[in-house]
This record gives C-alpha cells, sequence and structure tokens, in this order.
C-alpha cells in the first residue's frame, strides 16, 4: 500500500508539472461555455453519458499515453524493473491518478452545466477501462508521431456502442462492446433501468476491467520492460 500511494503521488506531481490539470481547467471553462449555448429541454439520460464518455477519452486514454511516453523518454520505465514497485501498483497508480482528474473535471462541468451529479460509478469505472486502453494501445511505440494515426483507429472502435446508445443502428451485437455495459450505468443514474440491466452494467464493467488489467500487465511485460532492456 506504501509503494502504491507513493507511485499514486509521483505520477500526480508529474501530471501537474506537465500541464495536465490546467488542460483540465481548460476543458472544464470550454465544456461549461458550449453546453450554456444548448437551449430547450434536454434528456440528460442521453446528452451526460454521451459527454462523459467523450470526454474521458481524452484525459485517461491520450493521458496516459502521455504519461508512458514521457517514462519511457526519460528512462524510468527500464528502472522499474530494479525497483520493489509491482506491476500492478504501477498501473493502480496510473488509473488512480487519472481517474481522480478525469473525475474532477467531469463533475465540475456537469455540476456547473447542468445542475446534477454525474454518475460517479459508471464513470469510475469508464475511466479506468479507458486508461488501460490507452496504456495497452502506447506500449508499442515510442514517440506521439507514431501513436497518433493508429490511436484514431482504437478510438473509433471505442466509439461504437455510441451507435446504439443514440438509437442510430440497433443491434444486440453492441452489448459484446468493452464499454458498453458502462454506459448502461451511466444511463442507468437518470432513466429507470431493470435490475437486468444494473447487473449488466457492473458485472460487465468488471469483467473488461479484469481483462484489460491482464492485458495491460502483459503488454509492460513484453513490449516496455523488451524495449528497455
Amino acid at each position: 500500500m506504501t509503494r502504491l500511494l507513493f507511485a499514486l503521488r509521483l505520477d500526480m506531481r508529474i501530471q501537474f508539472r506537465n500541464g495536465f490539470y490546467y488542460v483540465g481547467a481548460f476543458v472544464v471553462v470550454v465544456a461549461v461555455v458550449l453546453l450554456g449555448l444548448l437551449r430547450g429541454p434536454l434528456d440528460l439520460s442521453l446528452i451526460i453519458p454521451g459527454l462523459v464518455f467523450f470526454n474521458l477519452l481524452i484525459t485517461t486514454f491520450y493521458f496516459v499515453g502521455g504519461l508512458v511516453l514521457l517514462e519511457k523518454e526519460e528512462g524510468s520505465l527500464v528502472g522499474l524493473a530494479v525497483t520493489p514497485l509491482r506491476k500492478s501498483e504501477y498501473l493502480l497508480a496510473k488509473i488512480g491518478s487519472l481517474t481522480l482528474l478525469a473525475g474532477i473535471e467531469t463533475t465540475l462541468y456537469i455540476v456547473i452545466a447542468f445542475g446534477v451529479m454525474p454518475p460517479f460509478f459508471g464513470m469510475i469505472l469508464l475511466a479506468g477501462i479507458y486508461t488501460l486502453f490507452g496504456f495497452v494501445a502506447i506500449a508499442r511505440y515510442d514517440s506521439i508521431n507514431e501513436f497518433l494515426l493508429p490511436s484514431v483507429i482504437v478510438v473509433m472502435l471505442l466509439m461504437l456502442p455510441l451507435v446504439g446508445f443514440f438509437e442510430l443502428w440497433h443491434s444486440p451485437i453492441f452489448y459484446l462492446h468493452p464499454l458498453q455495459p458502462t454506459l448502461v450505468l451511466m444511463r442507468a443514474a437518470y432513466a429507470p433501468a431493470t435490475p437486468a440491466e444494473i447487473a449488466y452494467g457492473v458485472l460487465g464493467s468488471l469483467f473488461w476491467y479484469g481483462v484489460l488489467f491482464a492485458w495491460a500487465r502483459r503488454a509492460f511485460d513484453r513490449v516496455i520492460m523488451e524495449k528497455g532492456s
């Protein structure tokens, strides 16, 4: 636990030093201004989960990519092999620090713009899953230029559940997507949901969380440490 807390504090300092929190503050201001332009009745069960789905992508998926690239450039990832910090603690520190940043940012603009609280449980699970996806995606790249084009393809695949969520195309296949359970949970915060939907949202999110955590550990072993050796 001491190692994890140390790694968490270190990640937060690195994020602050590299301007991640300033970017978050800028996003809050822009989001509040743009959302203030919306007029008429809004279906919060659609608009808020959709906004969270888009917003967390930057603050978790892309931010963890930036952090890993910084660590590769500094050579600190190589040093992890000879420190007591475990791979799971390293990943949990990334998840925790970015979830905190994303959670604060998202809570601020939703409360200011809509006067309601965000869908905390679904939001936290989504932030963790995005972070793990981002770590797996960035692991094989050494520069942001190499990563940008492949990341667009990954993001398009991650966004697929929104097609069904906004009723552009109905298909049960969306329920196999790793991010669909988090959308179900977030919508349930603002609209009635059946016990089966809640169970699917919770268990599905936890299942994919575990799968991606194991995948991220393997990516750490097979890619990052190999490149550092």
